[in-house]
């Protein structure tokens, strides 16, 4: 386990102390004058970020069983999911990459495309994706009773789900090879 830091760690030698500061004569100077007079020779502090994330998950399910004969029972379902993307407090997240927007850096012949979209920041929303509306799983089930005189029943069912997108960055930004066939989306751009 790696030791923290808390208050800092600080490191005192006989560099401040010597007769000529600039030779390192090896036979002046002295760490404890050094201590006493507060003059560091190394100073390290551990800073670690401390973000505050928050989201929100919220279902729907709905159910009703049908009998359409004496034999057949037919179960069918729909369950819808919201998860918000995570917002961190003081917008201390990236929300995607931008494949369109001119570098911060430079070099001399090329043109260089491309940065972090960060959240909260130049009109981007506080997210870090956005959030999908369109999360519906449909659920269906049948019981069928094979036999009257004995309880012999066969039963099958299935269900879908999805799961959140990851890509955040929108489809006119991806590179021609990645982007989906989607239908144009209104707000704002990222």
């Amino acid at each position: 386990m790696p030791t923290t830091y808390a208050a800092g760690a600080y490191g005192f030698n006989r560099d401040w102390t010597r007769s000529n500061i600039s030779v390192d004569d090896g036979t002046s100077g002295n760490g404890v004058a050094t201590l006493l007079l507060g003059y560091p020779s190394t100073a390290a502090a551990q800073l670690n970020a401390s973000p505050f994330f928050s989201w929100h998950y919220g279902a729907v399910y709905l159910q009703d069983d049908y009998q359409v004969s004496r034999r057949l029972t037919v179960n069918v379902g729909l369950r819808w999911d919201v998860e918000t993307p995570p917002v961190e407090r003081y917008n201390r997240q990236n929300r995607g990459f931008a494949f369109g927007v001119p570098s911060p850096l430079q070099v001399p012949g090329l043109t260089l495309t491309g940065g972090l979209l960060y959240a909260g920041a130049g009109g981007q929303p506080r997210g870090a994706y956005d959030t999908d509306w369109y999360n519906f799983g449909p659920r269906l089930g049948l019981a069928y009773r094979v036999l009257d005189s004995k309880r012999l029943v066969f039963a099958a069912a299935s269900a879908g789900s999805s799961c959140r997108r990851v890509i955040s960055a929108e489809p006119r930004d991806l590179p021609s090879r990645l982007r989906r066939k989607s239908p144009a989306r209104s707000g704002s751009p990222m």
